[in-house]
């Protein structure tokens, strides 16, 4: 649960775009390297970013960018963020199995933060809207 909400906190790529019948549009969301610099950082992911980027590179070269392109730059599908998170657990620690610890040490406390955070906006939104009543 923490891998899909850490994804969908930060992926910002729309892929496979669609109009729907009522003008509106769908698309599938995605993560580029942007996003998973963002991820990297929030989840105080001490790599280069040079490294960094040949692991969503290597990712993306490995199993296809399984989001298609957002804006001519690949973009990973969220089915494939846990294969990018193998690999930084690889170049992190030398060992992809090690991806426990990238959880323990990095993932699952950015996705308590992400949770408090979301806590607190809703408490805001709550009083608000009772505000304007």
């Amino acid at each position: 649960q923490a891998t899909k909400q850490i994804f969908h906190a930060f992926a910002t790529c729309s892929t496979g775009v669609v109009t729907l019948p009522d003008g509106g549009r769908s698309g599938r969301l995605a993560m580029g390297l942007q996003d998973f610099m963002r991820v990297a950082q929030a989840a105080q992911i001490r790599l280069p970013s040079a490294d960094l980027e040949h692991c969503f590179m290597t990712t993306v070269k490995r199993f296809g960018s399984g989001g298609g392109h957002f804006r001519n730059e690949p973009a990973l599908a969220y089915e494939l963020f846990v294969d990018l998170l193998r690999e930084v657990a690889q170049t992190r620690y030398g060992d992809s199995t090690s991806i426990d610890i990238l959880f323990d040490d990095h993932l699952l406390p950015l996705s308590h933060r992400l949770r408090k955070l979301e806590a607190a906006a809703a408490v805001r939104a709550a009083a608000a809207a009772d505000n304007h009543t």
